[in-house]
C-alpha cells in the first residue's frame, strides 16, 4: 500500500531542509523561535577545556521543552552564541561538535531576566586528535588565510543570521579561491543551496565537503542524506544515513534522515522505529511527529495518531502547519468518536 501524507502542502516524504524549522539537524530558525518574541536572550560562550580559547564556528541549538522547536546559532570569533527573542521557560543547550564530546545543557528563563555569560566548555575526545587524517588540520580554519576566515565569517552570516542563502554563496566561492580544500566551506555552500532548492548543486557541494574530510565531518553526511531525501533519492539517503550513524550512534537527525528515506522506500515499521530512536535524543522535532503521525494514520491507528499531533502542536504551536494540523486532529476525532457510536449501536451477535 503507498503511503499516503496528511499535509498535501509538504513536499514528498517530508522533505524538509537540514536548517529549516521542520528538520534535521529537524529545521530550526535561528531567531525563530517565538511568533512574538519577547525581550529576552540566552547568550553565551564556547570555550576549550583544553586551552580555555574560544572555539569559533561551532553548531549550538537551543532547544525549547513545551515550546516551538530548536534555534541555531553558531559561535563567533570569539566563540559567542546568541539566542535574542526568547520567551520564559526551560530550555536545553545541544552542541555535537566532531571530535568534541557532546553537551547538553539544561537552563531556567524568566520572562524579565536574559540567561547570559553561560560559559560551555568542550572537551575533546579522548585520541580523536590521534584519529583525524593529516589533511584536516591543514584545512581547517586554523590555516586560513585572514581574508578569507573574514569572507567565511560573512557568509556564516549571510546564510544563518540573515536568512539570505543566496548572498552568502559568493561569499563562500571566495574562500574556496584561497582555499580550495577547506571542506566547511563547501558544507555550507550545500546547505545554501539546499534552502534555495537546488539539489544538484548541494550534492555537489556536499560530496566535495565529505570528499575533502575524508567521511569526518558528519555534518555533511547527515545533510546529504536530508538532500537526498529531499530529492527522493531513496535508497542513497538510507546508505548515507547508516554511514552517519555509523560515526555519530544515536544522532537524533541521522536517525531521522534515515525514518525519512525508509518511510520513503515504503518500510514504515522500520521508519517509525528510527523515528522513535530519534525522538529519544531530541523530543522537540515538528517533523517527526508528522512522520509518525503519517505512518500511524496509514494504519488506521486514530489514538497514536491523535497523540503524535498533540505532541506536534505542543513543540510547535504556532507553526505554518499548525492550523492544518488542528483541523486534521478535529476531524479524527470526530471520526472516530463516531465510529466508536457505530460500534456500541450495533445489535449483538
Amino acid at each position: 500500500m503507498k503511503t499516503r501524507l496528511i499535509l498535501s502542502s509538504l513536499p514528498a516524504f517530508l522533505a524538509l531542509s537540514f536548517l529549516s524549522a521542520f528538520a534535521q539537524r529537524p529545521n530550526p530558525h535561528p531567531g525563530g523561535m517565538n511568533p512574538q518574541p519577547r525581550n529576552v536572550t540566552v547568550q553565551g560562550f564556547v570555550r576549550s577545556a583544553e586551552t580555555d580559547q574560544p572555539v569559533d564556528h561551532v553548531r549550538v541549538e537551543l532547544h525549547h521543552f513545551g515550546g516551538s522547536g530548536v534555534n541555531l546559532s553558531f559561535t563567533s570569533a570569539t566563540g559567542e552564541f546568541n539566542f535574542p527573542g526568547a520567551s520564559g521557560g526551560e530550555y536545553q543547550i545541544v552542541i555535537e561538535q566532531d571530535g568534541f564530546e557532546p553537551v547538553h545543557q539544561q537552563i531556567q528563563v524568566t520572562d524579565s531576566i536574559s540567561a547570559t555569560g553561560i560559559v560551555i566548555f568542550l572537551h575533546s575526545l579522548q585520541g580523536s586528535a590521534a584519529k583525524a587524517p593529516a589533511g584536516i588540520i591543514s584545512a581547517s580554519r586554523l590555516g586560513l588565510p585572514a581574508k578569507a576566515l573574514k569572507d567565511f565569517n560573512l557568509g556564516i552570516a549571510e546564510l544563518y543570521e540573515n536568512h539570505n542563502p543566496e548572498g552568502s554563496l559568493p561569499c563562500f566561492a571566495r574562500v574556496l579561491e584561497k582555499a580550495p580544500t577547506f571542506y566547511e566551506a563547501y558544507h555550507h555552500t550545500g546547505v545554501a543551496y539546499q534552502k534555495l532548492h537546488k539539489g544538484d548543486e548541494a550534492e555537489k557541494a556536499l560530496r566535495k565537503s565529505i570528499e575533502l574530510s575524508s567521511g569526518h565531518f558528519t555534518e555533511s553526511v547527515i545533510t546529504l542524506a536530508s538532500v537526498l531525501n529531499d530529492r527522493q533519492k531513496f535508497a542513497e539517503a538510507e546508505t548515507v544515513s547508516r554511514q552517519a550513524l555509523s560515526a555519530v550512534p544515536a544522532n537524533w537527525a541521522a536517525n531521522f534522515e534515515l525514518s525519512r528515506a525508509l518511510m520513503g522506500l515504503q518500510r514504515p515499521d522500520e521508519a517509525e522505529k528510527s523515528v522513535q530512536e530519534s525522538l529519544q535524543a531530541n523530543s522537540e522535532q515538528p517533523a517527526a511527529y508528522l512522520l509518525l503521525a503519517n505512518i500511524h494514520m496509514n494504519r488506521g491507528d486514530d489514538a497514536s495518531l491523535i497523540k503524535d499531533l498533540d505532541n506536534f502542536l505542543r513543540v510547535d504551536p504556532g507553526g505554518p502547519q499548525s492550523e492544518k494540523v488542528k483541523q486534521l486532529r478535529a476531524e479524527t476525532m470526530k471520526n472516530s468518536a463516531q465510529a466508536k457510536a457505530g460500534n456500541s449501536s450495533a445489535p449483538p451477535k
